[in-house]
């Protein structure tokens, strides 16, 4: 495996691929226009990756940038290459691009949820790649998410204020912290 994390401005006749794979990968309550995240990428206000194997496309990461949090927003490997590792190889990649505090949230993984156990395992998946349950909780448009990190733990305060950057004031308006 030799991974690679291409800037979308780079490539953009990766952007079929990206679209039909981020709407396969995510529900429609957890997907932002992609038209807003393509323009925030080119405006430097969160960056669209493709994965690259070599020369082979397996996958896109989203992540926002503000002081010293990252948020990776969306991670999704081609459905193609799942269970070959390249989750886990792009975790790393970012742990390396980013040297400060990474988080990202995961669905809240109780037994009432009829995806039970694939919310355990996506859970699972995280710990086993170093990142630690903050214990921070908040529901965007009805879903309720949990908070993971790995580096220095920030207070959650840091998130809103990475959100608030990154959407502004429009924010308040569809999350409630729990």
């Amino acid at each position: 495996m030799n991974l690679k994390l291409l800037d979308f401005n780079q490539c953009q006749n990766d952007f079929d691929k990206i679209n039909k794979l981020y709407h396969e990968a995510f529900p429609k309550e957890e997907r932002a226009p992609i038209q807003y995240l393509i323009q925030k990428a080119q405006q430097n206000e969160g960056e669209f990756l493709s994965v690259y194997d070599e020369k082979k496309w397996v996958g896109l990461v989203y992540v926002i940038t503000y002081q010293q949090l990252s948020y990776v927003f969306y991670l999704a490997v081609d459905s193609r290459f799942r269970g070959c590792g390249y989750g886990s190889e792009i975790l790393q990649l970012i742990k390396q691009r980013y040297h400060h505090t990474i988080m990202l949230c995961i669905e809240e993984v109780k037994e009432k949820y009829d995806n039970y156990e694939q919310r355990a395992k996506r859970k699972d998946f995280y710990l086993k790649n170093g990142f630690k349950e903050m214990d921070f909780y908040f529901i965007e448009f009805g879903v309720r998410y949990e908070m993971l990190y790995t580096g220095k733990r920030l207070p959650s305060q840091y998130f809103d204020e990475l959100m608030l950057h990154y959407v502004g004031e429009k924010y308040k308006e569809y999350r409630v912290f729990d």
